[in-house]
């Protein structure tokens, strides 16, 4: 929520290769589901989902969202750390937008979140604990129905963690309560929401030298760039979605219409803040940044009004499934105060959006997004068409192409520190046009797929930490694999990415990830076991820092970021279906390797650690 731009793709985690589509949003199923707990989402209202008690999976012992990710995205070696992409992918905001996406995995927010339907209470529980009090994740989620239509739903994540160097602390929360209220006569629907966010991340500026992590025996005596540097963000919304049910299904005959009158509206505020009182030891590292001896702070505040309205068209596609043809379209105004220290700024915008899917057989389908912004950051565009082929036993074969303008974000266009100028540029819009084919074969275990980007007017921060632009188009080629195997208790599961892109961007031309585990069940079959060794590495690609002030990554040349094996050893366990436990060591390479493990430069990771886990669902 940064600015009103991020209601529909701040928090969006970008969807594993084969994953989710625009229209379509897709739940990986596992367990057995309860049928007493619906959910809905805003940002596909109309397709519900059954919640799922779970299983093991490869994803069980990884508490670190950037883990999380496939593939996993690089950070800056703690949890809570800013955070970026391995595998070239757009960002895709919309209108006016702060150019802030550093912590973009830690916060929750509206379009994603869920709104429970659950007869009895659901609980579900996740924590994760390192060696350390302060080294701790902690998510849950709690719903409820109540008489009448109302159901309430609460979504709330708290990373608290020290870090392994100096300077290093990060403490986030983000929380969420919604109300939806389904009146019992079946004409409206409202969703209602309070949600904010608050990133605190303590700034050390990365090691002074690599030396000093074989000379202290200690690595949080190891000598850091920054002593006092703050990052703060915070961000609260009221949000809401109306759904006036003009025309309702009375049967499951083909061709029936229904429609809907949908307002989606709220107010957002926030700011992003950095700042370092004490420049006496620091202001080297900021060098030309440092405009004032007395200290340094960049500051940027926000207050917006959104309001959107669309008029939706659904046609039962067949009498025997629960698909619909789909049609809506609407207008959006968002105004935007956006305040710039010293400067501010009005920005009215108004978009047109629309979206639709069609079925073409009963496994082909032909889906589409877009929208285009008439006034404030007008002639921005994104439109996404999907033609995907679904096989009986629950495989894909999709292909997509999207097409995409936006203006320049706000700190890539225009920079204060300490309320003086440091840039003002003119900057052209960036384009991007991407052809993606995807596929997915359940009984072999097996996803695939390739793209292509083709870029126009890239951004990037070179050696200097300022942004520059590359006026001509680039060409970004990209192919994965995904494959299982099992033979008995054995399993091993491997992925590869390849990938060619601008060296400007310093991404790895390779990225693999795999896992050899054991599963078993002991215990008379009472507890099931997971058990294994998860590598991840990435081939050398050139030297990337970040630089706090701005919030961005950029070019550092002094050294590149080597290939690194980075295991985990873990254990997990399952008793019935409610309750989850891990054990881990993570980055198990360190042992063996003199090497720091490194995915920014001059930003070791933790060195070897044991962390535990759980996760709980109740229902009562």
């Amino acid at each position: 929520m940064l600015v009103a731009a991020w209601s529909s793709t701040l928090f969006a985690q970008i969807p594993p290769p084969g994953g989710s589509r625009p229209g379509e949003v897709t739940t990986r199923r596992t367990g057995d589901a309860d049928s007493t707990v619906l959910f809905v989402r805003p940002v596909d209202f109309y397709r519900q989902d059954t919640l799922q008690t779970g299983t093991l999976d490869p994803h069980t012992h990884k508490y670190h969202p950037a883990q999380r990710q496939v593939p996993a995205w690089g950070h800056l070696g703690n949890l809570g750390s800013a955070h970026r992409r391995h595998y070239f992918d757009l960002i895709e905001t919309k209108g006016l937008d702060i150019g802030q996406h550093q912590y973009d995995l830690y916060r929750r927010n509206f379009t994603d979140f869920r709104f429970y339907q659950a007869e009895i209470a659901l609980t579900e529980f996740n924590y994760s604990q390192g060696l350390d009090q302060l080294d701790g994740i902690l998510e849950a989620r709690f719903g409820r129905s109540f008489a009448r239509g109302v159901n309430t739903s609460l979504d709330y994540l708290r990373i608290n963690q020290e870090g392994a160097f100096q300077q290093q602390r990060a403490k986030h929360t983000a929380f969420g309560f919604g109300i939806w209220y389904d009146a019992p006569d079946g004409r409206y629907d409202g969703l209602y929401h309070y949600g904010s966010n608050s990133i605190v991340q303590e700034d050390n500026g990365g090691i002074v030298s690599y030396d000093d992590l074989r000379i202290q025996q200690l690595v949080a005596n190891v000598p850091v760039r920054l002593n006092d540097a703050l990052t703060v963000h915070r961000e609260r919304a009221f949000s809401m979605q109306h759904h006036l049910h003009l025309i309702r299904a009375v049967d499951s005959l083909p061709g029936r219409t229904l429609v809907d009158l949908i307002h989606t509206g709220g107010y957002r505020t926030g700011f992003v803040r950095f700042s370092d009182a004490t420049l006496t030891s620091d202001i080297g590292y900021y060098g030309a940044f440092a405009l004032d001896d007395r200290g340094i702070r960049h500051f940027i505040d926000w207050q917006t009004v959104d309001n959107q309205l669309d008029l939706q068209f659904r046609f039962r596609a067949h009498a025997d499934r629960p698909r619909y043809h789909l049609l809506k379209a609407g207008l959006q105004y968002r105004y935007t105060h956006l305040g710039q220290e010293p400067a501010s700024r009005r920005v009215n915008e108004t978009f047109l959006n629309a979206t639709g899917r069609l079925w073409l057989t009963r496994k082909i389908r032909l889906s589409g997004a877009g929208y285009l912004a008439l006034t404030g950051q007008s002639g921005d565009f994104s439109l996404q068409g999907d033609l995907a082929y679904e096989t009986d036993n629950g495989g894909t074969l999709a292909a997509s192409l999207l097409l995409y303008s936006r203006s320049p974000w706000v700190t890539e266009e225009r920079f204060y520190v300490t309320q003086q100028p440091v840039w003002e540029l003119g900057l052209a819009d960036y384009t991007h046009v991407r052809l993606q084919v995807t596929g997915e074969l359940p009984e072999l275990d097996l996803q695939w797929g390739g793209a292509i980007h083709l870029v126009d007017n890239i951004v990037y921060y070179d050696t200097s930490r300022a942004p520059v632009q590359i006026a001509n188009t680039r060409q970004v080629y990209q192919a994965f694999v995904r494959k299982g195997v099992s033979v008995g208790k054995i399993g091993l599961s491997a992925m590869l990415a390849l990938q060619e892109a601008p060296d400007q961007l310093a991404l790895p031309g390779w990225i693999a990830q795999g896992q050899l585990f054991y599963t078993d069940r002991w215990f008379k079959q009472r507890l099931l076991v997971r058990t294994g060794i998860e590598v991840r590495m990435t081939g050398d690609y050139r030297g990337i820092n970040y630089f706090p002030l701005t919030g961005q990554f950029h070019l550092d040349d002094t050294r590149p970021v080597e290939q690194y094996p980075a295991a985990d050893l873990f254990f997990a366990m399952q008793v019935k279906s409610g309750f989850r436990a891990f054990f881990k060591i993570e980055n198990a390479s360190a042992y063996f390797l003199d090497q720091p493990f490194v995915q920014v430069v001059d930003y070791p990771h933790f060195e070897a650690y044991f962390r535990l886990g759980l996760w709980m669902k109740l229902f009562d």
